[in-house]
């Protein structure tokens, strides 16, 4: 019962000794440096027009949920299609087994 489980930490550890292990590569290095850069120039000017932000996020909101209506819409429009294969799959089945039996009779003939 004394034991903690020791997951989360030893998982922090690895993902900092990886994060360390890829600093020794001088192209992922410049890259991180850039986008930290990067991302601290939009910090600062977000920190400076905060009413920006707001019509950023509400804009990245609007365009997410536009997102998702046309991904339900596209899964409706499959379901559509899935329900009307179940329902004409056994008819056209049943038509392929009567034709391939008259076919087979007609040859016996």
């Amino acid at each position: 019962m004394g034991e903690k489980n020791i997951l989360l930490r030893n998982v922090c550890i690895g993902a900092a000794a990886g994060f360390v292990l890829s600093m020794f590569h001088k192209p992922t290095r410049e890259a991180v440096i850039e986008e930290a850069r990067e991302l601290g120039e939009k910090a600062s000017y977000y920190y400076h027009n905060p009413s920006l932000l707001s019509e950023d996020l509400k804009s990245k909101l609007n365009d997410a949920k536009d997102m998702v209506q046309s991904v339900s819409e596209d899964l409706r429009f499959v379901n559509e299609k899935v329900n009307e294969l179940k329902e004409t799959t056994p008819v056209v089945i049943e038509a392929i087994k009567d034709a391939k039996e008259r076919i087979l009779s007609s040859k016996s003939d």
